[in-house]
């Protein structure tokens, strides 16, 4: 029986694989959100549309238009402009792109151990502190900057990046250089041992025997699984050479993934039955009770379609590769439309929203398409191999995992009192540590009703609108100055390694289109620092205290087991009753806590307090972040002859034709743009002039960090449009 459920279970892993992968790598709710900022009052930005020479990057105000392609609205705008004249384009709305990792929705707080430690060390968050913030910002070959050496400076913080990096490839393939390290210390033998008995025995090995596992059946180096490593490692060579050489192809085999497995996940179980359901009972449907006569011949064409296409929408792992050969095909043959004409035939159009797939450029080269067959086969051809890995590696586990519970059950009197110990450190894990995130929980929902009772007007206006109408939509939190001097809350364009950006302040609370409210990671970590009662402060302050806690409760349990075992080796007492005995022991800490010495319970945070408010005012009055730009929505785009005149005057030699196209700086009133051109020496001496306003090193994502500062940018001008070298770095979606 035990053999029939581990082929029943290498089944079940083999269907349902795919969704062991994070929906947070492929669904674009957990990638990026696009939120609408309507603009109070209008905001004026000047474009001009010009083609430039490419060159190096140093300093200007320009953006590619390949970067804005995806901008539809603004795009609109672009069409009616005349090239080399700037247009005051007045804004009502401003689309963002917002990455769902800056957001905190209000039941879900970033503060867990394992969290805490995932984002300081592999998303190397940790260079934020200030103990570590001036080294991890600095070049590695700092020495060599101001020498004439030509060399890459590379930041501290990207060598742990990268380093974690490897830690993670390391980690993922770990639990199966156990599964070898297992078969070669016990399994091996084994196989040795029964093909010199069939020997002996003049018995050819009998290979129909299938013992549930290929590692076990076949062997590690077999040519299947030799196979597999080379596939996987062919996979991260080509990728990491197309990231050094080209990153479109790159970007391309990301989208073909990502919308494969965003349609395989939006497959609907029920959509499917309730489909074939349907389609079986069409004859009874158009002919009534006459459809009874040719139901059987009916059913015998029509069912196995509907096992075809039931299997494609139930079965992931089938869903997954059928799709990646669809994406194969079309790469072949880019004009050919099939699928949505099957669908048609079939009537199985209704089952996904909107299904198509990511098709290259009519025009692309031919070399390009034979480099992108290659790397979408070998993505298959992954797919197949970790399939086949991750059903050996979850088989091993789950036979180590019911094989230690029979060895439990044979052997509880030796065993229990080691059992009970892990389950009451698992309590007490979950205690200590759990006490922290109901603390920062509690804290987030306080802070989000105190955001929403500030922009409650705003939010009426939109959140009476049905989910398939109202748009995401982010809020400015207004507070009162109180005579102090005023703050700018006007949107502030600037560019940042050529990507388009506006600098909000204040901009706190999001809503998306099922009214779910989010507040900026930035802010909520800002928030719970303030020297309020009731505010939970440093989260590292607070993980340090509950791991503290813990290590004393391990250190008592261990003190409890080893009394339990000594008197039981010495009285011969059974094990249930050292495991009884450990038992009490154990909840000795538990009562402690919570019963003879229970410390006073938390303060609850009072947010109508006068005291709280001026502290939280201040986080809303000095909060503000960069945030990229989606699109931008202008009423109109007139020009005024008077305006123009002046413009003309005023902005005469400041855009140089020679400007790079994806520069940092911001372009001032008292800059001439002719002395914008630097070379690479002037260039390094300048780095220390202006250490992040200019710096083509500098990290695009360094803008917002978790507890970090934001980059303050400069109020630009002109915003300038390189329309030269338009390439399309997104692929082309469409039905097929």
């Amino acid at each position: 029986m035990l053999f029939y459920c581990i082929y029943f279970l290498n089944l079940i892993v083999i269907m349902f694989c795919p969704y062991l992968i994070p929906k947070s790598w492929y669904q674009d709710k957990y990638q990026t959100l696009k939120f609408e900022f309507d603009c109070k009052t209008q905001i004026e930005v000047r474009v001009k549309k010009t083609y430039l020479k490419t060159g190096r990057p140093i300093a200007g105000n320009v953006v590619n238009i390949d970067l804005l392609s995806s901008m539809n609205s603004f795009m609109k705008q672009l069409g009616k402009m005349d090239d080399g004249v700037v247009y005051p384009m007045r804004l009502s709305k401003i689309h963002l792109d917002v990455k769902r990792e800056r957001l905190i929705p209000p039941n879900d707080v970033p503060v867990g151990i394992i969290r805490s430690i995932y984002d300081a060390f592999f998303r190397c968050q940790i260079r934020e502190k200030n103990c570590l913030k001036t080294c991890c910002h600095r070049s590695i070959f700092e020495p060599f900057r101001g020498s004439s050496l030509r060399v890459t400076h590379i930041k501290w913080y990207r060598c742990l990046q990268k380093l974690m990096l490897i830690v993670s490839f390391a980690l993922a393939i770990v639990p199966w250089i156990i599964r070898i390290a297992i078969f070669y210390r016990y399994e091996d033998n084994e196989h040795d041992d029964r093909d010199e008995a069939a020997r002996d025995r003049k018995l050819d090995v009998h290979y129909a025997y299938f013992p549930g596992s290929l590692t076990s059946f076949l062997t590690p180096v077999h040519i299947v699984f030799l196979f597999c490593y080379a596939v996987l490692a062919l996979d991260a060579v080509l990728f990491g050479i197309l990231e050094m050489f080209t990153s479109e192809i790159k970007r391309n085999l990301e989208l073909v993934l990502r919308k494969c497995f965003r349609d395989m996940h939006e497959s609907s179980y029920s959509k499917s039955v309730g489909w074939a359901v349907r389609t079986m009972l069409y004859p009874l449907k158009e002919y009534g009770v006459l459809g009874l006569l040719v139901v059987g011949i009916y059913w015998l064409f029509v069912l196995p379609v509907i096992a075809l296409v039931l299997a494609f929408y139930c079965i992931p792992t089938l869903n997954i590769a059928i799709r990646l050969l669809c994406h194969l095909f079309i790469v072949i043959f880019p004009e050919f439309k099939f699928v949505t004409t099957l669908k048609e035939k079939i009537g199985v159009v209704g089952l996904l929203r909107k299904e198509t797939v990511a098709r290259l450029p009519v025009k692309s080269t031919h070399w390009f398409r034979f480099v992108q067959f290659i790397v979408i086969l070998l993505s298959l051809l992954a797919l197949l191999s970790c399939v086949l890995l991750v059903v050996e590696v979850i088989v091993f586990f789950v036979e180590i995992v019911v094989y230690t519970l029979i060895g439990i059950i044979l052997n509880a009197s030796q065993t229990l009192k080691h059992v009970s110990l892990l389950f009451m450190l698992t309590l007490y894990a979950r205690d200590c540590f759990g006490g922290v995130t109901k603390k920062y929980q509690a804290f987030n929902e306080a802070i989000n009703k105190a955001l929403l009772a500030k922009v409650k007007e705003d939010v009426d206006k939109v959140a009476w609108q049905t989910a398939d109408v109202q748009p995401n939509t982010a809020f400015q939190v207004s507070v009162d100055d109180h005579g102090d001097k005023p703050t700018s809350i006007n949107p502030i364009l600037c560019v940042s390694n050529g990507v388009l950006k506006w600098t909000i302040p204040r901009l706190l609370l999001f809503l998306d289109n099922q009214d779910k409210p989010y507040i900026t990671r930035t802010f909520f970590f800002k928030a719970a620092y303030m020297d309020h009662v009731g505010c939970p402060g440093s989260l590292y302050k607070n993980l340090i205290r509950a791991m503290r806690q813990f290590v004393t409760i391990i250190l008592f349990l261990l003190f409890v087991v080893v009394v339990v075992m000594a008197f039981g080796n010495e009285y011969s007492v059974s094990g249930v009753n050292q495991m009884l005995a450990t038992l009490a022991g154990g909840f000795l800490p538990w009562i402690f806590r919570n019963v003879l010495f229970k410390p006073p319970a938390d303060i609850e945070i009072d947010t109508s307090s006068l005291s709280f408010q001026n502290m939280f005012n201040n986080v809303i009055r000095n909060h503000k972040q960069n945030w990229p730009v989606a699109d931008l929505v202008a009423d109109n785009l007139q020009l005024e002859g008077d305006d123009f005149e002046r413009n003309e005057e005023t902005y005469p030699k400041r855009f140089s034709p020679q400007m790079g196209p994806g520069s940092v700086s911001m372009l001032n009133g008292d800059i001439d743009g002719d002395n914008l051109q630097l070379e690479s020496d002037d260039f390094e001496r300048n780095e220390e002039t202006y250490p992040k306003r200019f710096s083509p090193q500098m990290d695009p994502d360094s803008v917002s960090m978790l507890n970090g500062d934001v980059v303050d940018e400069n109020k630009i001008n002109v915003l300038i449009i390189n329309m030269s070298n338009r390439t399309r770095l997104e692929n082309e979606k469409m039905d097929v």
